[in-house]
């Protein structure tokens, strides 16, 4: 909830603000709403493909289930035989259950508190999109808030909630670029 609020009252305070202190055009707005596009997607792509998992008995088949066709909620551990079950059986090579998931995670590269969900194998390439995107975004949005709080302060009788506002967003803004860059790096 608080990523989100931070993506969207930063863009909310670029539409309000910053394109009236600016008097940039047209094409300032469409990058900027582009890259909020491409980095709210990944976000939230993030989250809906997962990181795969596996159900808790894997390699083998269901303890109770005759069938064949799939059942995906019977993987989940929702008890404390399935519990000990998971940790009774031999390690998987890159696969690792966690209590929290209550599944085995394919390939966990680590728990996102961002995104509140693993980072694995299906999602890692989003992950890695988000924080090139959240740089690219956050990059603009930094320069144009910057470039808010030079002109508004040099105007004789400055707007004090957009000075106020535009110091909060520039540390916000270069906490989570550098945050972010960090991670494309890694």
């Amino acid at each position: 909830i608080a990523v989100n609020i931070i993506i969207w009252s930063s863009y909310s305070l670029f539409l309000i603000l910053y394109v009236k202190v600016l008097n940039w055009r047209i094409n300032m707005l469409i990058i900027m709403t582009v890259l909020l596009s491409f980095y709210v997607m990944s976000y939230f792509g993030i989250i809906l493909e997962g990181p795969g998992y596996l159900p808790y008995y894997y390699p083998h088949r269901h303890p109770m289930k005759k069938t064949d066709y799939p059942d995906y909620l019977s993987g989940i551990v929702t008890n404390q035989e399935q519990f000990e079950f998971v940790k009774q059986r031999v390690v998987l090579r890159d696969a690792h259950f966690f209590k929290s998931a209550r599944r085995v995670v394919i390939r966990p590269d680590h728990f996102c508190d961002w995104c509140a969900c693993f980072v694995g194998k299906k999602n890692f390439k989003l992950f890695f999109l988000f924080n090139f995107w959240g740089i690219c975004y956050i990059g603009f949005f930094g320069f144009s808030a910057m470039m808010g709080f030079i002109r508004e302060s040099a105007v004789s009788r400055p707007n004090v909630f957009l000075l106020i506002f535009s110091m909060i967003y520039i540390f916000i803004a270069f906490f989570f670029f550098l945050f972010q860059f960090i991670f494309v790096c890694q």
